[in-house]
């Protein structure tokens, strides 16, 4: 059995299996995400096909939000008491029942809908887990590296379906509205005039697209059985023994946690700080294709899925990339999340004035504003995590994580409930979420409590005892009284709102 001893301690061992455990967890996020964004960026092919609108398209992807929000709750109680084994298989085996139910041949809107509901189901495990798990089987400068990694896997669920999808399911054929005015998208079939020549067979495509669709689905069906065969033969609860101080300190009760929770008015403000940008360009991406076929400024859906694929990746290499960083320079979290959100308001700034025309569309410059808004975002995904677990800690990480992700899921459904007024709109609302977040982030107070514990066991643990620590138990005695103090400093943080952390 391969591990790594911490600070040559018998006490706290990191297992080479991690990164296994890691892989498998991350890879049932991608398949979920795949499955959560399997129409958007082939949304023109599907609404001639299932004669479906941008309504329904929206709607598919608010019923996996709406699914979040009512058993977030309930997911997050069954983290704490069944720990991650038990949640991740159960959550893989839904993905796979939802990507059964895109089998069946008739009513595909109403099986549609019934499979992103069963698919967001699983949803507050995946989304809210990776800070746990990093704090349950990572050493103290992996955590924010492996939270990183596991956030930033359903962004990359969405970077593949973006290029998956196009790969597989070819585009519709040439056509015009009743009003000539070419476009490559439509409301429903009706709206569309066939402009190829009338001895066609097949003169819009229909037959093909119908069955690129099954292969498409087929393709994601068998990625989510192989994908729950590996968290059923391996996946265990927890390591033998812990990585890390903070990993053995037993967290506090669930309906304890909720109420110190949301009676902190620090964790509110990066909770929000970091919801209201994250759900809304949550919200963004899966019509991003739609929001910029219908902005006619000259792209296509194929052009807008290269666009939307280059910008998850960037996005997804800038999260990762920024954890590391984080692990490197711990305590830094604030300010990074700061420059993170003006870089991206900046970004989405220009990339609206691009799609509202109120600048001529350059290629290169539309590239790089959405480039540079998908890192700016999905970078402050794991170091909000990250923070917010600091200054709640000993709260336990899934109930932390639960609420912040349970409100970005809150924000994403009021962007896809707005009645059908077009999809532009989006942008700018993107642009003044982000913006909101700075002042938020300026009023936030950082404390690593949860490195303190760490810190401090670490001093205990560097060599053998003294002749002024004659007593081996005094070792042990300082981490409890460390864990103690954070508890307190917790609690005085809730009597008196105004004190600032130190």
């Amino acid at each position: 059995m391969e591990h790594v001893p911490l600070l040559d301690s018998p006490k706290f061992v990191a297992y080479s299996r991690r990164w296994y455990i890691l892989m498998v967890f991350s890879l049932v996020v991608v398949i979920q995400n795949i499955m959560g964004n399997t129409w958007g960026p082939i949304a023109q092919s599907a609404k001639l096909v299932y004669d479906w609108n941008d309504g329904i398209i929206s709607m598919i992807s608010n019923w996996s939000c709406i699914a979040y929000v009512v058993v977030a709750i309930p997911f997050a109680f069954l983290l704490k008491v069944k720990g991650l084994r038990w949640c991740v298989v159960l959550s893989a085996l839904m993905i796979l029942v939802a990507a059964g139910l895109r089998f069946v041949p008739v009513y595909p809107t109403g099986f549609n809908y019934t499979s992103a509901i069963i698919n967001g189901i699983p949803g507050p495990v995946l989304m809210a887990a990776p800070p746990m798990l990093s704090a349950v089987w990572f050493l103290p400068n992996e955590r924010a590296t492996a939270t990183g990694i596991s956030s930033m896997a359903g962004n990359a669920g969405l970077l593949v379906s973006f290029i998956l999808g196009p790969m597989l399911v070819s585009e519709p054929s040439a056509f015009s509205f009743l009003n000539g005015t070419y476009v490559n998208g439509s409301s429903t079939l009706s709206n569309w005039t066939n402009v190829v020549p009338a001895n066609s067979s097949d003169p819009m495509n229909m037959q093909s697209m119908l069955d690129d669709i099954h292969i498409y689905v087929i393709t994601l069906a068998a990625g989510a059985l192989f994908f729950a065969l590996l968290a059923l033969i391996y996946f265990p609860r927890q390591p033998p023994t812990a990585p890390s101080a903070s990993a053995t300190v037993e967290r506090l009760g669930f309906l304890e946690s909720y109420k110190l929770s949301l009676r902190n008015g620090n964790f509110w403000i990066i909770a929000l700080a970091y919801s209201i940008p994250s759900g809304s360009f949550s919200a963004f991406v899966p019509i991003f294709v739609d929001v910029i076929t219908n902005a006619h400024i000259g792209i296509d859906q194929g052009a807008a899925n290269w666009l939307a694929f280059v910008a998850q990746a960037a996005g997804v290499a800038a999260g990762v990339l920024i954890g590391k960083f984080s692990d490197v320079f711990q305590r830094r979290m604030k300010m990074t999340l700061i420059v993170a959100f003006v870089v991206s308001t900046l970004s989405l700034a220009w990339l609206a004035v691009i799609a509202t025309k109120i600048i001529p569309m350059v290629y290169w410059q539309l590239y790089t504003s959405l480039v540079i808004a998908s890192m700016g975002i999905n970078a402050v995904t794991p170091l909000a995590f990250e923070v917010a677990v600091e200054i709640t800690f000993p709260i336990p990480e899934s109930v932390v994580t639960m609420l912040m992700t349970q409100l970005n899921n809150l924000i994403c459904i009021f962007f896809l409930i707005v009645p059908n007024i077009g999809t532009i709109w989006t942008t700018w609302t993107a642009v003044g979420a982000s913006l909101i977040s700075v002042p938020m982030m300026l009023l936030f107070r950082e404390h690593y409590r949860r490195m303190e514990v760490d810190d401090a066991t670490a001093s205990t643990d560097d060599g053998p005892a003294g002749p002024e620590d004659p007593d081996p138990s005094f070792r042990e005695h300082d981490r409890r009284v460390e864990v103690e103090e954070t508890k307190a400093s917790i609690n005085d943080d809730l009597a008196d709102p105004s004190a600032r952390a130190t």
